[in-house]
């Protein structure tokens, strides 16, 4: 096949499937939306890397006491995310104290930090802003935003009534999550 003739196919294809998505558009239906935030604890501890870089490294804490997410206020959290203090021990007390990050095995501290500043920014920016970072196409309608995220919703059969539930497992989908909720409510 000649690169010119992928070309044609290629633009051929996408015409066809943008035909089909107006003449199929997406159901649109309002249910309730439950969004429980609870967070696995986690063991944290900070190391320095060979380049000098510090990062943080978790993992879960396997006993029965820990074995299910803990509850938490999300707003509290980010609140508390956000007036923390750039030092390394007030990053640990935090982790500890909430728990999972984000399921990376290795985050550098100073990414916390620039997610700190950013989600600061963000949060006293006009609502455009805020919804151009939580959403997958936000940004030129084509790249995902720095806090767009996938969450899984699962349907649940509720005394005669639909609920979607989206859960919310880790701090960075918390906050994520509480922007998000926020941005929905108009605040």
């Amino acid at each position: 096949m000649d690169v010119k003739d992928l070309e044609k196919f290629s633009d051929s294809v996408l015409r066809q499937l943008e035909t089909e998505r107006r003449l199929h558009p997406p159901q649109v239906v309002q249910v309730p939306i439950q969004l429980p935030f609870s967070i696995h604890r986690a063991i944290t501890e900070i190391h320095g890397g060979v380049d000098g870089e510090r990062f943080i490294r978790q993992r879960l804490q396997m006993t029965a006491e820990c074995a299910l997410p803990r509850p938490i206020d999300a707003w509290y959290m980010r609140e508390e995310f956000l007036s923390l203090s750039q030092r390394e021990t007030a990053l640990l007390k935090f982790l500890n104290k909430y728990g999972w990050w984000n399921g990376q095995n290795r985050v550098p501290v100073s990414e916390f930090w620039d997610l700190q500043e950013f989600l600061a920014w963000l949060l006293r920016g006009p609502k455009r802003l805020r919804g151009q970072q939580l959403s997958q196409n936000g940004i030129g309608g084509l790249l995902p935003g720095a806090l767009a995220h996938k969450f899984s919703v699962s349907f649940n059969w509720n005394n005669g009534a639909p609920l979607f539930t989206t859960e919310a497992v880790s701090c960075v989908d918390a906050i994520a999550a509480s922007v998000l909720v926020d941005l929905i409510r108009g605040a």
